[in-house]
C-alpha cells in the first residue's frame, strides 16, 4: 500500500514548523513502520511534543539576534522551563538541542564569545537549581544540559581553559566522577551504554578518545586536581580518579580489562599510573589475564599415555591473545623495574609460563629505559605530558621512544 497519499496530506495539513499532523501519526501507529514520514525527520513520541514545539521557536529566536549574544543566555532556561525532568536523558533530544545551540552561536559575529556566554549561563543555571533543592543536584535536565555544553565546547574548539575546567568540576561534583566522559573512550560507546544506561554523545571509539583528549588537555593546562570519593581529603588527576560506575576502578584498569590497546597507550602517554597496588591495579590485571590464558591452554591439553611420552607442561605451546601481549608491553614501558604484584608468588596471579615464554623480563631493564622513565617522571611532575616530549629538541626517533611507541 502506497504512502504517497498520506505524505501529500501531511504537506497540506501541517500548519506550523515542528508540528505533526494526525494522519501521519495514525498511519505510523497502524502500520508500525519506522518513524520519519515527513521531511525525513523522526516522528516524535507523545512525551516529546512539548519539547520539540518549544525547541525550534527558541532556536530561530536565537539565530535572529545576530548582533549581540548577551541576550541569548536566557534562551536555554526558557526552553527547558516546563519540560520534563528527563527531557535530555535521550541522546536524540541532546543532539537536537546541540543543533539549535550551534545555529545560535554560529550566527554571531564572535562565535567564541557566544560559546562562552552560553556555557557560563548553563553553569550558573545549574548552580541556582542546586541551591533551590537544598544543595543537592537532582541529575535532571539542568545537569544533562552540561553535557550538551561539553559537546558544544568540543565541536567549536573552545580554548577557554578556566571555563572548560568549571564544566568538568560541576559534572564531577554532582556525579562523583567523570564516567560519562571517560568510559566511552576506554570501553567504547556501545559498551558504555549497556553498563551505564547512558548513550554517549560519540558514535565511535575514536570520536570518544578525541572527546576525552580535549578535556585532558585543558585539565593538564589548569593542573586540575579532583577530590577522590574513595579516600577522604585526597585529590588526584583526572586519569587517576576512580570511576564510580566501575566499582572505583581507574580508567587505565578499565582499558586493560577491555583489552583496548589504543586506549591504554593514550592513557599512559598522558601519565596514568600503571602500578597502583591492590585488586584494581592495571599491571596486575594484565598479568592475571595472560596467566588465565596460560592455565586454560594447559588444562585443555590432552595428556599422552604412550610409552616414553613426556608430558612436561613447559613444552606445551600456548597462544596468548595479541592485544594482551601488546598491553603488557605498553605497561612495562611506562614503569621502572618490573615488580611482583601483591601475591606474585601465587601461580594464579603469575603463571610460570609467562617467564619462560618471555612475556615478563627476567633481567633488569636497559639503561635507556631508565632514562626514559626519569624524563617522563620529570615531565609528569611538571604537567607537561604528553606534548612536552616534542619541546626537548630531540630526534624524532627518541621522541617516539619517550612517547612509548616502542
Amino acid at each position: 500500500m502506497s504512502l504517497e497519499p498520506y505524505i501529500n496530506r501531511c504537506q497540506s495539513d501541517i500548519q506550523g514548523f515542528g508540528e505533526v499532523c494526525s494522519s501521519c501519526r495514525a498511519r505510523w501507529i497502524m502500520t508500525g513502520q519506522r518513524r520519519g514520514l515527513l521531511l525525513g525527520r523522526p516522528l516524535p513520541l507523545e512525551k516529546d511534543l512539548s519539547f520539540i514545539n518549544k525547541f525550534w521557536p527558541n532556536a530561530r529566536f536565537g539565530v535572529d539576534r545576530r548582533r549581540d549574544h548577551t541576550h541569548d543566555v536566557g534562551i536555554l532556561e526558557n526552553l527547558l522551563a516546563g519540560c520534563a525532568r528527563d527531557c535530555l536523558n535521550s541522546r536524540t533530544r541532546r543532539d537536537e538541542l546541540l543543533a539549535a545551540v550551534t545555529a545560535v552561536v554560529e550566527a554571531k559575529q564572535n562565535t567564541s564569545d557566544a560559546v562562552k556566554a552560553l556555557i557560563s549561563s548553563s553553569l550558573d543555571n545549574h548552580v541556582r537549581n542546586i541551591k533551590k533543592t537544598g544543595g543537592q543536584c537532582l541529575l535532571g535536565k539542568d545537569h544533562n544540559l552540561l553535557y550538551v555544553m561539553a559537546s558544544l565546547a568540543v565541536n567549536q574548539g573552545l580554548q577557554n581553559t578556566s571555563l572548560v575546567v568549571r564544566l568538568l568540576q560541576a559534572i564531577h561534583d554532582c556525579e562523583g566522577g567523570l564516567d560519562r566522559i571517560v568510559l566511552p573512550a576506554v570501553m567504547g560507546p556501545k559498551v558504555t551504554y549497556l553498563l551505564c544506561s547512558w548513550r554517549p554523545d560519540c558514535d565511535t571509539p575514536q570520536q570518544a578518545r578525541d572527546y576525552l583528549e580535549y578535556f585532558l588537555c585543558h585539565a593538564r593546562d589548569h593542573r586540575l586536581l579532583l577530590p577522590r570519593k574513595d579516600t577522604q581529603g585526597q585529590h588526584g588527576r583526572v586519569l587517576d580518579n576512580p570511576l564510580p560506575t566501575m566499582q572505583a576502578a581507574t580508567p587505565l584498569y578499565v582499558a586493560v580489562q577491555a583489552g583496548d590497546e589504543v586506549a591504554v597507550q593514550l592513557l599512559l602517554q598522558y601519565g596514568a599510573s600503571p602500578v597502583l597496588g591492590g585488586l584494581l591495579c592495571p599491571y596486575t590485571s594484565a598479568i592475571r589475564r595472560l596467566s588465565s590464558c596460560a592455565r586454560a591452554n594447559i588444562s585443555n591439553k590432552r595428556r599422552c599415555n604412550c610409552p616414553g611420552a613426556q608430558n612436561c607442561l613447559c613444552d606445551i605451546p600456548i597462544r596468548y591473545p595479541d592485544e594482551g601481549k601488546a598491553i603488557l608491553r605498553l605497561l612495562l614501558r611506562a614503569m621502572g623495574s618490573p615488580v611482583l604484584p601483591e601475591g606474585g608468588k601465587n601461580p594464579d596471579i603469575i603463571h610460570p609460563r609467562l617467564l619462560k615464554d618471555g612475556l615478563l623480563p627476567e633481567s633488569p631493564p636497559e639503561l635507556r629505559h631508565w632514562c626514559r622513565i626519569t624524563i617522563r617522571r620529570s615531565l609528569h611532575d611538571n604537567w607537561a605530558l604528553p606534548y612536552g616530549t616534542n619541546k626537548l629538541k630531540l630526534p624524532k626517533t627518541l621522541v617516539n621512544y619517550l612517547d612509548l611507541d616502542y
